[in-house]
């Protein structure tokens, strides 16, 4: 066969078999601008929490590649963009498109009128900056999700992506309702956080207003165990720095470099919240101070330090103990006010208990079946009366006795077992809340954990 007949053997068998199959098409990259707020009621943050659903989803698929919101929000304020949102028209967003690598871009808007909402958004192809598609849709406020998935299938849709769109649509009906707009503006204010301690704040809020709300669920544990990842690399760099500062001060006679560490010491201490590792140093680093010499800012900040940590753990009678000796060995300084106020509070929270046992013995004499009433409303009585050892018991013994436990005793026990410095059952009790109330337990754990010692 001639070299000409070769060459057409391969041609005639592709002939035969068909084209060749086309390239895949390459998976868009989309950047979800915040949704504009068409009501006039200055919701923006409804208009983010929109945007962040909507992300959210779309990360959700396979085939489907978004934009960071922090790439795109620095471009926004680079541009001075992100105030006046209505300014950026189609040719304005596909700039934008192009500086975050983006092939689509989604602007959109809101209208909440009483119990309804309305949805619109278009979407414009970066590199020509034509419309490929828009979605406007209505309906009550109860069906947000539904409304939401609409507008992302109708996304998928014009970005060459039918199959995803249908996998949006199918999964609609088992969307939950949205119970309120006020879980919304809790999780668009979460969006834009400064800080992952705020969001745990809100995304909690936002969960507590809306327990259906799963974009706050996810987000929050996705957060929370960020933050333990971070707090267990902190708690390894601060393990190390304390064995440093620990080894150079028994290496050390100078009382200047002694004061200086000391301080460092007791300072990184406090911040880990390890309040009993800082009493010890603390009353070492006094002891070592010889009566009658001149008292230094170190000696000063230590005493301080000592006083305050007592406080926060309530040991009443160590604030009573050492603010007094610090008191008497240095009634010149500047933290003497201070440590005053805080021996009058110990003072007073010691009266407080002694008085408060006459107090619920008259009230009891004065209301007998209260006693063989409810256990819980006798645990509050004492709690009032500051007798927080037995308002615990009661509170205990309620909880064992009860059908259903409630999420508002184990809020009892914990303020027993904080003015307790009981803060193993406070753990506990919190773990107790999680079984009853999830939502509120993590409010609760938000708010309580700052106060129990990480030693």
């Amino acid at each position: 066969m001639d070299k000409v007949k070769l060459w057409f053997v391969p041609l005639l068998l592709l002939a035969s078999l068909g084209a060749a199959p086309a390239l895949a098409k390459p998976a868009p990259t989309i950047a979800v601008m915040p949704f504009r707020d068409l009501t006039g009621k200055g919701k923006a943050h409804i208009g983010e929490a929109i945007r962040e659903v909507v992300a959210s989803d779309l990360k959700s698929l396979s085939g489907v590649r978004i934009v960071e919101r922090g790439s795109l929000d620095k471009v926004l304020k680079e541009m001075r963009l992100q105030s006046n949102l209505k300014e950026v028209e189609d040719d304005t967003a596909a700039k934008l498109g192009k500086v975050v690598g983006a092939s689509v871009m989604v602007i959109g808007a809101f209208q909440e009128e009483s119990s309804l909402i309305r949805l619109t958004a278009r979407f414009v192809k970066v590199e020509t900056s034509e419309i490929i598609g828009s979605a406007k849709v209505d309906g009550s406020v109860k069906q947000f999700f539904r409304l939401q998935d609409r507008v992302t299938a109708e996304l998928l849709r014009s970005s060459g992506l039918p199959q995803l769109a249908k996998q949006v649509v199918d999964g609609t009906e088992q969307r939950p309702e949205l119970k309120t707009m006020d879980a919304l503006d809790l999780y668009g204010q979460a969006a834009v956080a400064e800080t992952d301690e705020q969001r745990v704040v809100l995304l909690s809020s936002a969960l507590a207003v809306d327990q259906n709300f799963s974009y706050a669920t996810k987000d929050l544990a996705a957060l929370e165990e960020r933050m333990r990842t971070y707090q267990a690399e902190q708690r390894r760099a601060t393990d190390a720095r304390v064995e440093s500062l620990r080894k150079e001060l028994g290496s050390t006679t100078d009382r200047q470099k002694i004061d200086a560490l000391t301080i460092e010491l007791l300072r990184l201490l406090q911040g880990a919240r390890r309040y009993q590792l800082l009493r010890r140093e603390a009353r070492a680093y006094l002891e070592g101070v010889p009566p009658g010499s001149s008292l230094t800012r170190a000696f000063e900040e230590s005493s301080l330090m000592l006083t305050s940590t007592s406080m926060q753990l309530r040991d009443w009678d160590s604030v009573l103990r050492d603010g007094e000796s610090f008191m008497k060995r240095a009634p010149s300084s500047s933290f003497f006010e201070s440590v005053r106020q805080m021996v009058t509070q110990a003072i007073e929270q010691k009266r407080q208990t002694s008085d408060g046992k006459q107090k619920v013995a008259d009230f009891l004499n004065a209301h007998p079946a209260v006693v063989t009433w409810d256990l819980c409303q006798l645990a509050s009585i004492y709690s009032a009366n500051h007798q927080h050892r037995e308002a615990q018991r009661l509170y205990e013994a309620c909880q064992r006795v009860s059908e259903k436990p409630t999420i508002s005793a184990v809020q009892g026990m914990l303020v027993a077992d904080m003015m307790l410095g009981d803060f193993a059952s406070m753990q506990r009790h919190l773990s107790e809340a999680d079984k009853i109330d999830p939502t509120m337990a993590r409010t609760m754990r938000t708010t309580y954990s700052v106060m129990i010692p990480s030693d």
